[in-house]
Order: structure tokens, then sequence, then C-alpha cells
């Protein structure tokens, strides 16, 4: 009695729901991939120049990494310098002034992050403050030219 019971019931589902319980389940689902990969196949198109350069410019640099572990001569470049593995940060390390050196490192790293959130904000709140709209109007391309300069 219970088996008939159940029987019924996904009777009734298989009614409801045809694809979760027909034997071509596996195929509806590869045509309909090839389909959306057929009608997608323009946008991953245009997504594969980014995709490249991203791929230049963030992972062929790690390339270079290969020269902290060789004696690099340019002449005979990255892949035929010889290999000296950590002598070089042995040498570096064995540099007298090595912790003068290191400070000054952070120290400049965290004031250009210091000044380089600081400053533009004085001056985004001062232009902000500007009642004159020429005077705005004139001094933005000013404020844009400078993030563009070297320096």
């Amino acid at each position: 009695m219970a088996g008939t019971a159940v029987n019924k019931i996904r009777r009734g589902e298989a009614d409801r729901f045809p694809a979760l319980f027909s034997g071509d389940d596996m195929n509806e689902k590869k045509k309909s991939r090839a389909v959306r990969l057929r009608r997608e196949l323009p946008f991953h198109l245009m997504l594969l120049p980014a995709v490249i350069l991203v791929g230049i410019f963030s992972y062929g640099p790690m390339v270079g990494i290969i020269m902290a572990f060789e004696k690099f001569s340019p002449k005979k470049g990255i892949f035929g310098s010889p290999f000296v593995g950590l002598e070089n940060f042995r040498y570096l390390m064995n540099i007298p002034d090595i912790d003068k050196v290191v400070f000054n490192t952070f120290f400049i790293a965290a004031m250009k992050l210091a000044l380089g959130v600081v400053v533009p904000m004085f001056v985004a709140i001062l232009l902000n403050e500007v009642r004159l709209e020429s005077v705005k109007k004139s001094f933005r391309p000013w404020c844009i030219f400078l993030i563009f300069c070297p320096g």
C-alpha cells in the first residue's frame, strides 16, 4: 500500500517536473550548455583582451623574480645567468647600514601613502568650499593635470 502511494507521488511530480524525471536530462543539459556558450561567445571574446593584458602586466613581471636568485648579467639575460641561490640576500643582509636602508624604505612608503591620501582630500574639501563656479571650473583641470604629471 505504501509503495503505491509513493508511486502516485512520483508520478505527480513527474508530471509537474518532466525534466527531473526523464532519462534525457543529461542530453538537455549538454544542449542547453552548448546553446548558452554559443550565445555568450561574443562576450567571452570581448573579455579576452583584458585577460591577456592582466596576464602580461600582472604575471609577466614575476619572471623577473628569477633575477633575485642569480648573478645577473645583462649580456647573458635572465635565463642564461648563473644561479647563486640566497647569496644575493646574504650580501644584502651583511651591508652595515641595512637598518637605515629598511627604515628609510618603510618611512618613504608610509609618507607617500599618507600624503597621497591627505593632500588630495584637503584640496577636494577646499575646492568644494569655493563659491564661484567659474573658479571651480578653471581649477579642476589643473588638479587633474597634476595627477598625470610625474613627480
